[in-house]
């Protein structure tokens, strides 16, 4: 593009296809394709491809902007259906299916595009030509696929890796199913109903192995303690379980380091290490008589993600999850709006006047803003840092007032009333009323000099909090992660003391 028209700016486009169900019951389904640019003009994505187009940017200047189609969201059926290819083969490389799961090698050539390209202009050349030409380039019989005529287009490139059905509901949902029939599901179980909460652990009381229509948030649970719930339990027939441990733990350590926010050559290396590291070990699977093989097009699409992230970057650029989130807001809503009978232009119609009125919205936010003599929108009232009481005794410094505004709590405590002087002991929170006197002072009253805490106080206490925690890594590129945080009368509470309660009596003083 650069020979060809100097001082381009390139425009990536995204574009995602997926089939979603409209109803609960019944056949209304919908095709929705969503692509990440939306302010497009009207003119076709190739002319705007190789001409250009002026756009502006948050700085306000004029640039003349090329919008290329560089990746395809989709999970295995989307892939598949888009570049022509039969299902059981890969979407981006031409290996043999008989091949597939077999060895593992990330730098396999993609397909010929230049010989797909030549297969479809034969369309006129005959049925027989054009049949012979699409199967020895190895595609079906398709006629003008949107992305035949596009410039500087390679579909097989722009193929992306998929977390959520690719590995969550795809290879990790096999291994479930692997480590069921090699352990026995009443042991699985039995192990599940063991585990002892913990942070970000999601217990299944009931087990794992009776769970229906198991969704991949559900997957991505399992895996934080699947590793650990294997470990000591012994094989039939006197198999070792060393190497079936070994598989597993690379099949997570890929999982955990494909999802990473960010990558180095280091951490690319180490994605290729894992992969392999399975495929060392998983013949375990076919010596327990688990597997015959691992034909399985969702274990060789790992090949491709090292090149994916060196060309796209990180695998949340490019997650099916956005796409099924947007299939409520874009397809579900849309439906519920219609009278059910030719749903689609009512639809279309509905999304059109939501997207105008929001923008509209939009502009008079921005115009109240801009007004002369008008101040900002109000801003969120944050407390200010105040000293604590004159009486300090040491104890646990106060929590941050952004952290403590993101507790969530139950309706109703766990424990109604529980007298201060008993909480040191039941719950070990040996610096309750000294914390409690800070909170009182921070948030009720920042001029009062002293606080009385009497023992013989009670407070509501909770046994489960949820909090969120922004960035724990402090790098700038993680996000929000919800944890919980519990607490046994025989032990101490695991968050701060300030996040137990108010006690009830001193309500009234406040």
């Amino acid at each position: 593009m650069e020979r060809r028209s100097p001082g381009a700016t390139l425009i990536p486009i995204i574009i995602s296809s997926d089939k979603t169900q409209l109803t609960l019951f019944g056949s209304k389904a919908a095709y929705p394709v969503y692509m990440t640019i939306g302010n497009l003009p009207k003119d076709p994505l190739r002319k705007a491809g190789v001409e250009g187009l002026s756009l502006a940017s948050g700085d306000g200047v004029r640039r003349r902007g090329h919008p290329i189609f560089a990746m395809h969201v989709g999970d295995y059926p989307e892939q598949v259906l888009v570049v022509g290819c039969k299902t059981g083969e890969c979407p981006k490389c031409p290996i043999p299916p008989g091949d597939i799961g077999m060895t593992t090698d990330c730098d396999r050539p993609l397909r010929d595009f230049r010989k797909v390209l030549a297969a479809l202009q034969t369309v006129n050349a005959g049925p027989r030509a054009f049949s012979n030409a699409c199967r020895d380039a190895g595609i079906k019989r398709i006629q003008d696929p949107y992305w035949v005529h596009l410039p500087f287009v390679n579909v097989y490139q722009a193929i992306t890796p998929d977390i959520l059905h690719q590995l969550c509901q795809g290879v990790v949902k096999h291994l479930v199913a692997w480590l069921v029939a090699a352990y026995g599901a009443e042991e699985i179980d039995a192990r599940c109903r063991r585990f002892p909460p913990n942070h970000n652990i999601r217990l299944f009381l009931k087990g794992i192995t009776k769970l229906q229509r198991v969704t991949g948030k559900e997957h991505a649970d399992m895996c934080r303690f699947i590793l650990g719930l294997i470990v000591g339990i012994p094989l039939p027939d006197g198999h070792s379980s060393a190497q079936l441990v070994r598989a597993v733990h690379a099949l997570f350590d890929f999982l955990y380091l494909a999802q990473y926010p960010a990558h180095t050559t280091d951490t690319l290396k180490l994605l290729e290490r894992a992969l392999q590291r399975f495929h060392d070990n998983k013949s375990i699977f076919v010596d327990l008589g688990i597997r015959a093989h691992f034909k399985i097009p969702k274990l060789h699409s790992l090949d491709h993600y090292v090149q994916c992230i060196e060309l796209f970057g990180t695998t949340d650029n490019y997650d099916t999850q956005y796409t099924e989130r947007l299939h409520i807001d874009f397809a579900k809503e849309a439906y519920r709006a219609t009278n059910r009978k030719d749903e689609f232009p009512q639809m279309t119609l509905w999304l059109e006047r939501r997207e105008k009125i929001l923008r509209h919205a939009s502009y008079i936010q921005w115009r109240l803003r801009n007004r002369p003599g008008t101040q900002s929108a109000p801003q969120a009232r944050v407390p200010p840092h105040v000293a604590a009481a004159a009486d300090n005794p040491p104890g646990p410094a106060p929590a941050d007032p952004q952290i403590l505004s993101r507790i969530k709590l139950t309706r109703f405590a766990s424990v109604k009333a529980v007298r201060l002087a008993a909480a040191s002991q039941r719950y070990g929170a040996t610096y309750i009323q000294d914390a409690l006197a800070r909170f009182v002072v921070r948030y009720r009253d920042p001029h009062a000099t002293r606080v009385y805490i009497r023992p013989h106080w009670t407070m509501p206490v909770w046994h489960k909090i949820r909090f969120l925690l922004e960035d724990a890594q402090e790098l700038g590129v993680m996000d929000a992660v919800q944890d919980v945080a519990h607490a046994t009368e025989s032990g101490a509470f695991v968050w701060s003391p300030d996040a137990v309660g108010l006690p009830e009596s001193v309500s009234p003083m406040l």
